[in-house]
């Protein structure tokens, strides 16, 4: 493969540019996240059973690992102002079919593909730090990464008030027309680049394979990322289901109201990154699983009451976000001549590892109840921090 001369880094970036990708970031890797708060009227307006409603959430996040596999190494190969306007019409029509489906195989598809073409963040990240000078490099990519985990937070609360107000698929259908404008405005707003490679895209696919198996190092990470993620999912899966039971008796507007408790995952994302460099990424993971193993005990001690839930919430977010910076700065610097194609590999292993917490979350919910959610989760929480603890790479 050998790199194309691009005009990237000829192009200032501006506050404004920055600001605009931030929201752009957050609106599309919210996709994902409507549907969490929303699956007990999902599954009601379906007549499906609660673990047939699980695997919505489970399909958004396959799709999402799987976006990222088949998008990401087109940003090297392609013009990127056309590729992230293109995928951000793909994402507005698969959202319409979404709100539009009538059966739950076709919402399933749509939950599948919409997933998959959520990719906005993935995308722009690179070429936001493309565009930056080295000097404000980190700051540039940190604001998008702040956009994207605040639109993660709104996206629980936002959706949950307007599927109480005006039923789940008007937050599909909004959400949809919102995607549509970005693509024009990002059209707009954007700078025209040169693609960065000149090569095929099976040899670019090709060269994230062989990554992955050259290192040890990078697949025991993605491992651990794997499974708090999935932790992290089967909480989020499960919880509108545990508000609607006796004694809380709540509907979707508290459930996406449990959104907004997760911004302490948007401080620990500093903090962590301040750890890291101080101590290494080994004791901010190992400090960061016991914080989410700890949140699951509360879940499971005091999950009956909204404080204690509370409480749990905001410890599993900071706690998740601050693994989440661990590993993916040992990662880059494992890889730092191929850290998109690393981070590519990490990031699929860790929704492929979101899309198994949602499964498992709503199996064992069907089974066992809140208790089962909680006990599995630290299983899956359990063994993640074995493979960290092992010793060598």
């Amino acid at each position: 493969m050998t790199p194309s001369p691009s005009r990237s880094a000829q192009v200032a970036i501006g506050p404004g540019l920055v600001l605009l990708m931030a929201i752009a970031c957050g609106c599309g890797t919210g996709n994902i996240y409507y549907a969490q708060p929303l699956l007990n009227r999902i599954a009601a307006d379906f007549g499906v059973t609660v673990r047939a409603a699980g695997l919505l959430q489970m399909a958004m996040q396959v799709g999402y690992g799987a976006g990222i596999l088949v998008f990401v190494p087109l940003g090297d190969l392609l013009e990127r102002r056309r590729l992230i306007a293109g995928v951000s019409c793909a994402v507005a029509c698969s959202l319409a079919w979404v709100a539009s489906s009538t059966r739950f195989p076709g919402l399933l598809a749509a939950s599948l593909v919409m997933g998959g073409t959520a990719q906005l963040s993935q995308l722009l990240i690179p070429f936001a730090s493309d565009l930056s000078p080295a000097h404000r490099r980190g700051k540039v990519v940190g604001s998008l990464m702040a956009g994207l985990l605040i639109g993660i937070l709104l996206a629980r609360t936002v959706s949950g008030l307007i599927a109480e107000a005006f039923g789940w698929r008007a937050v599909f259908w909004l959400a949809s027309g919102v995607m549509a404008l970005l693509a024009v405005i990002l059209w707009a707003a954007l700078p025209a680049t040169a693609p960065k490679l000149r090569a095929s895209y099976g040899a670019a696919l090709r060269s994230v394979g062989r990554i992955f198996l050259d290192s040890a190092p990078l697949r025991r990470s993605s491992f651990v990322g794997c499974l708090s993620f999935a932790a992290f999912s089967a909480f989020w899966t499960t919880l509108s289901f545990r508000l609607e039971t006796p004694p809380l008796h709540y509907g979707a507007d508290v459930a996406g109201l449990f959104g907004l408790l997760g911004v302490a995952g948007a401080v620990a994302s500093l903090l962590a990154g301040r750890s890291v460099d101080r101590h290494g990424p080994g004791p901010a993971v190992r400090r960061a699983f016991l914080g989410i193993m700890a949140a699951f005990l509360l879940y499971w001690l005091l999950g009956h009451t909204l404080p204690g839930l509370a409480a749990g919430v905001i410890l599993m977010d900071a706690s998740v976000q601050g693994t989440q910076v661990a590993l993916q700065a040992h990662i880059l610097a494992l890889a730092p001549a191929a850290s998109n194609r690393a981070n590519t590999v990490y990031m699929v292993t860790r929704f492929a590892g979101g899309a198994l917490g949602s499964v498992a979350g709503a199996y064992a919910w069907s089974i066992w109840g809140w208790s089962g959610v909680c006990a599995v989760s630290l299983a899956l929480l359990a063994a993640g921090l074995a493979a960290h603890e092992r010793p060598g790479d």
